[in-house]
């Protein structure tokens, strides 16, 4: 491996090879490497989720999702890709029921790869989470420490639903977690300003 290389036997040492060349960069963060945590983490066989925060060097809190691969050929980890959720966003509305809040991931013609979180004001203890798709396509995770984490090297077809289910496997909730874009639309007319 180089010498240079963000890839690590570790996957946590892969996140901060990571994190490290970011800040060096100043995009999109100089991280300030003293407040670095590991929150949670979630791991299936070659994958993981972790969910990562630290401050900038401006104080700014940086709440980071990085979903990482091993490399087949000597079993290293490197970082596939990250979602960056910084204090600045808003938390969203209380909701009535369980929701599984997507924390970034991919969806490409050859495999699909996602993780979230479940949020639950209701205290429904939801225990799994399945996502399904109209091809028939089922992935399954439990909910450890809040986290889902969902990989497939199989076509996972829109729209992508999330049926979260309590600890007696009854569902709690089911809602869409990814949808087709709308198609774009076309103006075919003038503006006129209003009187």
């Amino acid at each position: 491996m180089k010498e240079n290389s963000l890839r690590a036997f570790d996957p946590q040492e892969a996140i901060l090879n990571t994190i490290r060349y970011c800040s060096v960069r100043s995009r999109p963060y100089v991280a300030d490497l003293a407040t670095i945590q590991f929150l949670k983490v979630r791991i299936i066989p070659k994958h993981q989720m972790h969910c990562v925060t630290f401050l900038d060097t401006a104080g700014k809190r940086w709440n980071v999702n990085y979903f990482l691969n091993q490399f087949p050929v000597d079993g290293s980890w490197y970082m596939k890709t990250a979602k960056n959720l910084h204090a600045g966003i808003q938390p969203s509305a209380k909701r009535t029921r369980p929701w599984l809040y997507t924390l970034g991931g991919e969806l490409t013609a050859y495999a699909v790869f996602t993780g979230g979180e479940v949020r639950d004001d209701r205290d429904a203890e939801i225990a799994s989470v399945q996502l399904t798709s109209p091809n028939g396509l089922r992935l399954t995770d439990t909910v450890q420490d809040g986290l889902a984490l969902f990989w497939s090297d199989q076509v996972m077809e829109l729209p992508i639903y999330a049926e979260l289910y309590n600890r007696s496997g009854e569902v709690v909730n089911r809602h869409p977690v990814l949808t087709p874009p709308l198609p774009p639309m076309r103006f075919r007319g003038t503006f006129r300003p209003t009187p």
